[in-house]
């Protein structure tokens, strides 16, 4: 649809960094194409997206500074890189140190509500989540106001992607930030250097750093 109306590039999110095919195509087609939130410069695509395994490591370290020793990660799926690369930094920042609870969200609030909740169930709940992106920290809420937890009294929370709100939830959400302004402008520049030819021939793969901020929804465990 965008190559019948002679689209002069592409800034794109793809739904998936395998299935892929139509943006190869219209990328050696000669139209201008960059991924955001997906690397796909092994295919030729320039692409902009934050460092993954650097943002799960600021939020799960955090968490253990804390002194939490067992931290649930809840994400979406693993056919997802962004989700699979912050299930791996979550991996590594816990390693030797403590256990990680991967809990997979799926798709929708409600399967993560429901994966969530069993999670925090249990008698050795985790003591800390790290909700590995926006839809995941929204249906960690859902799921401790459904047990009758409370936050961080009963567990601490951190999230991903700020928002105007968060710091007016009870309490304020700890969060890791992802540039969003900055992935933006770099995606056009690079775009805008492809239709200038101004750009190197050879693929952008641009990776942009996450910034932690902490508020109230994280503290130290307390003994069950």
């Amino acid at each position: 649809a965008m190559r019948s109306r002679l689209t002069s590039g592409l800034v794109i999110a793809p739904t998936s960094s395998m299935e892929i095919a139509h943006l190869v195509s219209l990328h050696e087609s000669g139209t201008p194409v960059v991924s955001i939130d997906r690397s796909l410069a092994q295919h030729g695509i320039d692409s902009v997206s934050v460092d993954n395994l650097d943002l799960s490591r600021q939020a799960v370290g955090h968490l253990l500074e804390l002194g939490h020793r067992r931290i649930a990660t809840l994400y979406d799926s693993e056919t997802i890189e962004s989700s699979a690369q912050r299930l791996a930094g979550s991996a590594a920042a816990i390693e030797g140190v403590g256990e990680l609870v991967p809990v997979r969200g799926g798709l929708t609030v409600d399967e993560a509500v429901a994966a969530v909740s069993a999670a925090l169930s249990t008698a050795d709940r985790p003591t800390a989540v790290f909700a590995a992106d926006s839809l995941m920290t929204e249906a960690t809420l859902y799921s401790v106001r459904r047990l009758g937890l409370r936050i961080p009294d009963d567990v601490s929370l951190v999230g991903v992607d700020d928002h105007s709100l968060s710091p007016l939830l009870d309490p304020p959400l700890t969060l890791v930030s992802q540039p969003v302004d900055e992935i933006g402008n770099a995606a056009v520049d690079i775009l805008l250097g492809r239709l200038q030819g101004t750009a190197t021939a050879r693929p952008r793969d641009l990776t942009l750093a996450a910034t932690l901020i902490v508020r109230e929804s994280t503290a130290a465990p307390r003994a069950l």
